[in-house]
C-alpha cells in the first residue's frame, strides 16, 4: 500500500493481474439457457460462456484494497459499468490511475479511474471509486 504523501494526481495505482477463472464455468453449474455456458453464450454471439460479474468484482476489490487498504473496507465507495465480456482464462490487469485527493479529517479523500483489461488492452469494466487513506 502505498502512503497519502506517495499520492498524486495523475499517478499510476499498483496493477493487479490474473487469470480469470471461474470454477463453475469448468463443471458446468448453469441453466442451459445461460450467458455462462459455451453453447447458449456462442449462440448470442460470444466466442465461449462469460465469466459472472462477481468474479470480476472480486478481482476489481483485491485491486482497490490493495491501494486504499482499510480505507477501502471502512466507507470505500465504487461505481462501474461492464462495457465487454471476459471469457475463461483471458490475462487480465486491473489498472487505475489517480485523479482526485481532497483533505479530509485525518488523512485525504482518493478518487481513481480504473479499468479491468485483457492482454491486448481492450478494457472490459471501466470504473471510478473512492476511499481515504489515512495520514
Amino acid at each position: 500500500m502505498v502512503t497519502l504523501d506517495d499520492i498524486t494526481i495523475g499517478m499510476e495505482v499498483p496493477p493487479v493481474k490474473k487469470i480469470a477463472y471461474q470454477r463453475a464455468l469448468d463443471i458446468g453449474d448453469f441453466r442451459e439457457d445461460s450467458s455462462h455456458k459455451d453453447n447458449y453464450a456462442q449462440t448470442k454471439g460470444y466466442p465461449a460462456a462469460l465469466l459472472s460479474g462477481y468474479i470480476l468484482c472480486g478481482y476489481i476489490s483485491e485491486f482497490l484494497v490493495n491501494f486504499f487498504g482499510a480505507g477501502w473496507l471502512k466507507g470505500g465507495e465504487v461505481s462501474l459499468a461492464f462495457v465487454k465480456a471476459v471469457h475463461q482464462n483471458y490475462e487480465i490487469t486491473i489498472r487505475g490511475t489517480v485523479k482526485g485527493k481532497k483533505a479530509v479529517r485525518g488523512g485525504a479523500k482518493v478518487t481513481i479511474d480504473f479499468w479491468l483489461e485483457s492482454a491486448g488492452g481492450t478494457r472490459h469494466v471501466v470504473g471510478e471509486a473512492s476511499g481515504t487513506i489515512k495520514a
